[in-house]
């Protein structure tokens, strides 16, 4: 009797020490990737329409010496709508929206949006506009609807540089990382 307990001990404790040597030897899960667009989607649902929009940004797209010397400030957000509160089936466009606050009109003739998604130049329309003007300076809200497909080039993209009207911009990684995070969020 005391032979078999000290044997089941000894298997006990060599099982317990075998399970610490494999619990050591396998590797902890990796980190959960860290969004450089610092979780900017939104979402909010409007129950007198159903319908639900889906949002990342607004990203400040000027520059700090672009502020101080002209006092005008431009940002860029991208948004899509689906029908209800749960996404049934994919969605066909995107919106990429801007807004411009300075103290004179920046986009009241030129419109046009392009991009060169790493090389490739798409024509993406001009934008719709609206404006609203204050004291002290003037508000421009623009936003052009672009295809699934097209906003995905757009998201995919290493390189990517965009033309409202004429305002050229650089989009860095943290924007083409907000707009695949909401690329893949149009598809159920």
């Amino acid at each position: 009797m005391k032979y078999s307990r000290t044997i089941s001990l000894l298997l006990i404790l060599a099982f317990a020490f075998a399970v610490s040597i494999l619990a050591q030897s396998v590797k902890p899960p990796p980190a959960k990737f860290k969004l450089k667009h610092k979780s900017r989607i939104s979402s909010s649902y409007d129950k007198f329409k159903d319908q639900t929009i889906v949002r990342v940004g607004p990203y400040v797209l000027t520059g700090t010496m672009d502020y101080v010397m002209t006092s005008s400030q431009f940002f860029m957000m991208g948004a899509f709508t689906f029908e209800g509160q749960k996404l049934d089936n994919p969605v066909g466009n995107a919106t990429i929206a801007f807004l411009s606050k300075s103290k004179d009109w920046k986009f009241l003739k030129d419109r046009s949006l392009y991009a060169l998604a790493d090389g490739e130049r798409l024509d993406l329309g001009t934008a719709e506009h609206d404006s609203d003007v204050r004291l002290g300076g003037l508000s421009e809200s623009l936003a052009v609807s672009v295809p699934y497909d097209t906003f995905v080039k757009i998201a995919n993209g290493t390189n990517v540089e965009m033309k409202l009207g004429t305002k050229e911009f650089k989009l860095k990684d943290e924007h083409l990382e907000g707009f695949r995070d909401l690329a893949s969020r149009m598809v159920p």
